[in-house]
């Protein structure tokens, strides 16, 4: 692409064909509340319920059920009788995408007024699905009631047959939605990406484009000590996700250009994840004060963010050589070796990459030369074609 780059990198999702809604209408008159700790002081007052709607800008089925379950008599009249009814973004609250994560989006959680869960379901449900859950909830509000099983629905769309179709033809049928938020995780990943792609074209607009968002984020998300928010009026956070990501990005960025001010930005995040996040047996999401109601008492681990903690920090002290940085990957390596985890039969592809970054010493390439040496470009070059994902190049 010709055109520079205004100033930020934008991460476009476009997942899940659904048509751009006309306007946002009014959903069967159900008056959403945002999320906040003072929710479950309302349900208890009240003695309600609390419906929380997980969901994303991007997501097809979260629109239909708009549409169509929240727009239903039946629902709109059950959640205005027994429930306090609140809708999430789930890209906007890592904390609460965390702790949902495995019920996709949407996703749909039931409360009781003491903040225990009641029922989680993932995925869309239909109205009469909803008014039955909704309905059980209400005679019998132990946790899993029986309910109405959730049916199966199609795909949105098939992106196979939508994206060859001429610029016409796509907006007869109507333009995927884009979630327009910047925030630092997305960005941070988005910059990892440009510089793999610069690594194998040399393309400098790539490049540019990597530097242009990294700068942006630092000048617009930027909290100071190292650390990153997530996107322009966080609920809650800090969140670790926003940090690492952007710490990983800068010592791509490093890798790439050869620039030690790079570097020098992931170890000051590398640093804040510690003074920030670490626990005594993990790294956790946020550093947001823990409530003190029900399931919110406990603490977000994602397993994820705990892996590419230890790869982060693994890699920084093989190019700092500072062995504090291997501590901070050990400790997080500690909470991904435990029974909660090892138990889990959960398939961690991830924590193989972990132990082989472990025991090997990355690939390691310096060019010894100055930077407007034409020779010494020409090697660097050719170092990050180096065919190895785990290197260090300098």
């Amino acid at each position: 692409m010709s055109t520079a780059i205004s100033g930020r990198w934008i991460l476009i999702l476009l997942i899940g064909l659904s048509p751009m809604a006309t306007g946002a209408g009014e959903k069967g008159g159900i008056e959403w509340q945002p999320w906040s700790d003072q929710i479950f002081e309302r349900a208890k007052r009240e003695n309600r319920f609390v419906l929380l709607d997980l969901e994303a800008v991007w997501c097809h089925w979260c629109h239909v059920m708009d549409d169509k379950t929240y727009r239903d008599a039946d629902v709109a009249k059950l959640i205005a009788s027994h429930y306090i009814p609140v809708k999430v973004d789930q890209d906007a609250n890592p904390d609460l995408s965390n702790r949902y994560e495995d019920y996709g989006w949407p996703a749909t959680v039931v409360f009781a007024p003491d903040g225990s869960e009641i029922v989680k379901r993932r995925g869309y449900l239909p109205p009469l699905v909803m008014a039955s859950l909704l309905d059980a909830i209400i005679k019998d509000p132990s946790p899993g009631p029986s309910v109405l099983p959730a049916v199966a629905v199609r795909a949105a769309a098939d992106g196979h047959k939508f994206y060859p179709l001429a610029d016409a033809e796509r907006r007869r049928l109507g333009m995927p939605r884009i979630d327009k938020h910047v925030y630092s995780r997305e960005n941070g990943w988005a910059i990892r990406g440009l510089t793999a792609l610069y690594d194998v074209t040399g393309d400098p607009k790539v490049l540019a484009r990597a530097n242009d968002a990294a700068a942006w984020i630092v000048a617009n998300r930027g909290l100071g000590g190292g650390g990153f928010g997530h996107g322009e009026n966080d609920r809650a956070g800090p969140f670790l996700g926003d940090t690492l990501a952007m710490g990983e990005a800068f010592l791509a960025l490093h890798s790439s250009t050869g620039e030690r001010g790079w570097l020098k930005k992931a170890e000051e995040a590398a640093q804040f994840i510690v003074a920030n996040f670490r626990h005594d047996v993990a790294f956790e999401t946020t550093r947001t004060p823990r409530a003190d109601t029900g399931v919110f008492q406990k603490p977000v681990r994602n397993i994820d963010e705990n892996l590419n903690v230890a790869r982060f920090a693994n890699l920084l002290s093989h190019y700092t050589g500072n062995s504090a940085y291997r501590d901070i990957a050990e400790h997080a390596l500690k909470y991904l070796g435990s029974p909660v985890i090892a138990g889990s039969n959960r398939f961690l592809a991830g924590l193989l990459l972990v132990d082989r970054d472990f025991v090997e010493d990355p690939a390691h390439i310096t060019v010894v030369g100055a930077k407007d040496d034409e020779q010494a470009r020409a090697l660097h070059a050719m170092a990050l074609h180096y065919p190895a994902l785990y290197r260090r190049v300098e």
